[in-house]
């Protein structure tokens, strides 16, 4: 079974959007059970320095699953999504509607 988890810090406002949602999702994205990681504490901090600031990131909050740093998102009715390399878009958003996209120009 896949291990997702979601690294979060007390002071990170988005970070307290997503585990609020997360938590009335009963903490699964997809059905799939994920992991929030406090990285205030030492052991999350000791799991974040492996897992995302190894890698040259230090953004919170931010997701993996088995490894691979995934994207957060909200879908059209405020659930948790998750994208990972490798995922089939399977979720409301269309994959030209993604978070990380720029909006198109409005037409002059």
């Amino acid at each position: 079974m896949s291990e997702t988890k979601i690294f979060s810090h007390e002071f990170c406002g988005p970070c307290h959007e997503v585990v609020e949602q997360l938590e009335k999702q009963g903490n699964q994205i997809n059905g799939e059970p994920v992991r929030v990681v406090d990285v205030a504490t030492d052991e999350g901090f000791e799991e974040f320095q492996r897992d995302v600031l190894a890698r040259g990131d230090g953004a919170v909050p931010t997701a993996f699953r088995d490894g691979q740093q995934c994207q957060l998102y909200f879908d059209n009715e405020d659930h948790v999504g998750l994208r990972c390399p490798g995922d089939e878009v399977s979720s409301p958003l269309d994959a030209a509607e993604t978070p990380s996209d720029p909006p198109e120009p409005e037409p002059s």
